[in-house]
């Protein structure tokens, strides 16, 4: 724990609090969290989102990449596949296939999902109509077990009310590896759900205690082999800073107390 706050400091002084693109958080009760629980598909938001990545894509042309880009990268790559497949679930409008495709292996194999209508259909008319998008929920994910080398959980576990199982099900899919990239974190208050304005509309997020979501990993048959810290930025409401981190898992077995979810069905 002592060294997690000395990296999370090192990350202060070096990036500096900032949280772009969402605020206003607020707790909320369970009633709300269910009534807010789509809010990522509203269909203002995808255009509104992708003139930011937009950006960031273009800098990372330049060799200029956001650390967040890097991270996804790096935790990735630490799979030890040269040229994985790679499932991320929550893929929005597509972006991180370019960042695997330019930052991982131009011989990625990728399929992005996203339960937001609207994000695939901008995804597939940014990369084409044979590119690899779907609609599907990342708690009930329409794949057979161990279908992917990777499961990139892509900044979304934080918009999931049934966070635990949609753990259970990134693991299920992945054969080797799953990433959990951009989790908002505490070290010391329990979790909590809270509310907050994204790209001008209202949506939830869950805020980790960060030992808490390491336990459930470990439940779920994923065990934490690498954990990187993007920024530091403060909530309000908690009286400590929140951190955005990424964590790499390796898949192991599960153990025999473990709760089982019933898999989807799937091709």
């Amino acid at each position: 724990m002592n060294s997690m706050r000395r990296s999370i400091g090192r990350v202060i002084r070096a990036v500096g609090i900032r949280r772009r693109h969402s605020h206003g958080h607020a707790f909320i009760d369970e009633a709300e969290t269910l009534a807010l629980s789509d809010g990522w598909k509203d269909p203002r938001l995808p255009n509104r989102q992708r003139r930011v990545y937009d950006r960031a894509l273009d800098n990372m042309r330049s060799g200029n990449s956001p650390r967040s880009f890097q991270v996804a990268a790096a935790s990735t790559r630490l799979s030890g596949i040269s040229e994985p497949s790679i499932l991320e679930i929550g893929s929005g409008s597509g972006y991180y296939s370019e960042v695997f495709s330019h930052m991982v292996s131009a011989q990625v194999s990728y399929v992005g999902l996203d339960y937001s209508l609207a994000m695939v259909s901008l995804a597939k008319e940014k990369y084409g109509p044979s590119s690899r998008f779907c609609v599907g929920d990342a708690t009930r994910l329409p794949f057979r077990s161990g279908s992917f080398d990777v499961a990139f959980s892509g900044g979304v576990l934080l918009h999931v009310r049934d966070f635990r199982r949609a753990i259970a099900e990134t693991r299920r899919v992945a054969r080797y590896w799953a990433v959990f990239h951009v989790i908002p974190c505490v070290v010391s208050s329990n979790t909590s759900f809270v509310k907050k304005t994204a790209y001008g509309v209202e949506v939830i997020e869950v805020i980790f205690n960060q030992g808490e979501l390491c336990s459930a990993f470990e439940e779920c048959g994923l065990r934490v082999r690498e954990r990187y810290v993007l920024e530091a930025y403060p909530v309000g409401l908690i009286q400590e800073n929140a951190y955005l981190l990424t964590f790499a898992c390796e898949v192991v077995p599960l153990a025999p107390s473990a709760t089982v979810y019933r898999p989807a069905k799937g091709p």
